[in-house]
């Protein structure tokens, strides 16, 4: 027994030295991998210098050979068909990729890489793919400066600390130019010139301020943005239908005829394309020899970027020489070069807000003298909108408030005196507080559409409810504090609906109108299963663009559309209008029944016609109360004031507001008959027996 544990203990013993001895050759093997992989890493990183130290001495070399090349006579400026300077390879295309380049090519493909910010070399490229690929990205920056891309010049030159006007743009030899290009040019120098002798006779404290900046930056985009065209012009390269309409503004404006100059900048920006303006049938659109439409009649402002840039440059050269030289006639004036707000008899109080197209007016329902006006950049074709809140009583005020699509309409709040909501075009409806501290930012955005809105009102019954319509045929009806659709209304209608009404008598009647020339009055208490309770098929030879409802007679609409033609109706007996009024030249784009006096309507149409009409005459041609033809584009807009009576606005695509008396203007009084007594008022009743 002594004996094995003695064999036991001593095997154990040897074990456990053979474990201990591994154990420590194997830490010596890992500190001597580690003591190795230290040293490689002091090599990678001595190698690294030495790349540094070599880069910087190549660089240092080709600063060198450029200094010698310039030095021995070689000029800098001097460029071959490349564009790359003092780099010239002739042969390229013989060149394979196994080829090198020369050490001095090298250095200057590495220094004009490095210039325009690129990669000196990507992976596995050769010195032909690297020449190649600087040929490339040279020829796009130069293209790039050439046409101004998408920079924000006006940005940039805010920021910049320049003089406040640049050098003088110098003469050139014109000789070889065209006669017509020759006196384009001479227009944009001599406008540009004065402009920049004006700017400069500004005091010192003037140009260093915000507005005196925002000035001296508007010139210099306007210079900036003007290089293309002068470029096309002298090179013969410019289109000839723009360099037609060119000539003609420059003619028009050195004789001081701007209006005429705005109308060819019009034909240039927009040409005579009949443009969809929410008239997809006929009417406005009903034009003869639609087969000759031709080039010429396309709108130029959106072919491409660099042309938008310039041809709006030009619109601004138009107005800077009004300006400067003022016509004495006013027949010549360009008023459409702002967005006037005139008050008639009182032709010299004008107001000035934006540049946009109107599209819809509203009175407030709480202040006599707000008037909202909702307009959309280049006629609702393409770029932004424009709520705007004119003070009739300080003519010299406005706040705007800008939407990122076109605004195509607006309604006060029942409830609240300072919220406005517009219908955009994005689909959704944008609320704002006029005196709200965060400036001209919604304060809530209302999504529930997904094609541009057409029309919102909101419920003077029950304040909380705005309804909305538009081009994807859904008809809303928003909680207000909420912020969400209460209900939603879809295959009501065959076509885009272009207009709503709440009834004021009856607090859930809706009223709806469309492309499928219906009628259609819904019960918003019935929700969204049950069909309209009064639908009024064909009531026009075409779309109905406009309704409401008659402010005293129950269960009276007044209704209007492409037939250009306006129609009352009474929903009890809908199988015949009460009245047809015929009077407007092209289609009826809005109507609104008095606030006052039960007898009159007015309308505004595509005949840039606002015209008074009488309900009850007793022949069709004693309808027409009177007319008013002081716009000079479409009337999309009309309203008539609640507090003060007769007071009238309209507004339209020429850019201007019109705030007048309809019973005193032009010294033409009303007819005598027109103010009698309301029309007798009786219980609504529908088709199907419901009050």
């Amino acid at each position: 027994m002594d004996e094995l544990a003695a064999m036991i203990a001593g095997g154990a013993s040897r074990s456990c030295g053979r474990r201990g001895d591994l154990e420590k050759r194997r830490r010596e093997e890992y500190l001597e991998e580690r003591e190795k992989e230290k040293e490689k890493e002091r090599e990678r990183e001595m190698q690294r210098v030495a790349r540094i130290s070599e880069l910087h001495k190549e660089i240092e070399h080709g600063k060198q050979m450029r200094s010698k090349r310039k030095h021995d006579g070689v000029n800098g400026d001097d460029q071959n068909s490349n564009g790359l300077g003092l780099l010239s390879i002739e042969d390229i295309d013989s060149w394979t990729d196994e080829t090198l380049m020369d050490e001095e090519d090298l250095y200057e493909v590495f220094e004009q890489l490095r210039a325009i910010g690129e990669p000196c070399t990507l992976f596995g490229e050769s010195d032909k793919g690297r020449y190649l690929r600087l040929v490339g990205m040279s020829s796009r920056a130069t293209q790039d400066d050439d046409e101004c891309g998408q920079t924000n010049v006006l940005q940039q030159v805010m920021h910049e600390e320049a003089p406040a006007v640049e050098a003088p743009v110098q003469a050139e030899d014109e000789g070889s130019l065209k006669p017509e290009d020759r006196e384009i040019i001479r227009w944009i120098r001599r406008v540009l010139k004065a402009w920049e002798t004006e700017l400069g006779a500004r005091p010192d404290e003037m140009k260093q301020t915000a507005a005196g900046r925002n000035l001296t930056a508007q010139y210099r985009q306007t210079k900036q943005y003007l290089k293309p065209l002068l470029s096309r012009l002298k090179t013969g390269s410019l289109d000839e239908e723009i360099q037609t309409k060119l000539h003609s503004i420059a003619k028009l404006s050195n004789m001081k005829k701007y209006r005429e100059a705005n109308e060819f900048y019009m034909l240039l920006a927009i040409g005579d394309a009949p443009w969809p303006v929410g008239v997809t049938q006929w009417g406005i659109q009903d034009r003869a020899a639609n087969d000759k439409i031709g080039s010429n009649q396309c709108a130029h402002i959106l072919n491409d970027e660099t042309t938008r840039k310039y041809i709006q440059c030009v619109k601004r050269l138009i107005t800077k020489s009004q300006e400067m030289w003022p016509t004495d006639d006013p027949s010549d004036m360009d008023l459409s070069s702002d967005f006037f707000c005139e008050f008639v008899p009182a032709m010299s109080a004008l107001q000035t807000t934006t540049h946009f197209a109107g599209y819809s007016c509203q009175f407030s329902p709480f202040n006599s003298t707000l008037l909202g006006v909702a307009t959309a950049q280049y006629y609702g074709i393409v770029g932004n909108g424009k709520l705007v809140v004119l003070d009739l009583s300080r003519p010299t005020e406005s706040r705007e408030y800008l939407t990122k699509d076109g605004c195509f309409d607006l309604a006060w709040a029942e409830d609240n005196d300072n919220i406005v909501f517009a219908g955009t075009g994005d689909g959704s409806i944008k609320v704002f507080d006029i005196t709200s501290p965060s400036g001209n930012l919604p304060i809530a955005n209302l999504v529930g559409h997904t094609a541009e809105i057409a029309w919102i009102e909101c419920n003077a019954m029950v304040p909380t409810l705005l309804g909305s319509v538009g081009w994807d045929r859904v008809i809303n009806v928003w909680d207000l504090p909420k912020g969400s659709v209460g209900l939603r209304l879809e295959g009501r209608h065959a076509g885009v609906i272009y207009a709503c009404s709440w009834s004021p008598r009856n607090a859930s009647w809706l009223a709806t109108v469309g492309g499928d020339a219906k009628i259609c009055v819904h019960d918003i208490k019935a929700g969204n299963q049950t069909p309209p309770a009064v639908v009024i098929p064909h009531a026009h030879d075409g779309e109905i663009l406009s309704c409401d409802w008659h402010k005293y007679a129950d269960g009276v609409i007044v209704t209007a559309g492409v037939d250009r033609v306006v129609r009352s109706w009474d929903l009890r007996n809908p199988s015949a209008p009460l009245a047809t009024m015929a009077g407007h030249e092209l289609a009826v784009r809005r109507v609104r029944c008095h606030p006052h006096n039960s007898r009159m309507v007015i309308s505004g149409g595509y005949d840039m016609a606002v015209i008074v009409w009488d309900l009850e005459a007793t022949s069709a041609p004693g309808h027409l109360v009177d007319r008013f033809d002081h716009h000079s584009e479409f009337v999309y807009g009309v309203d008539l004031s609640l507090f003060t009576s007769n007071l009238a606005a309209s507004v339209g695509w020429d850019r201007q507001v019109r705030v007048w008396d309809i019973t005193k203007a032009y010294g033409r009084p009303l007819p005598s008959g027109v103010s009698i007594p309301r029309l007798q008022q009786r219980p609504l009743v529908t088709p199907t027996g419901q009050r």
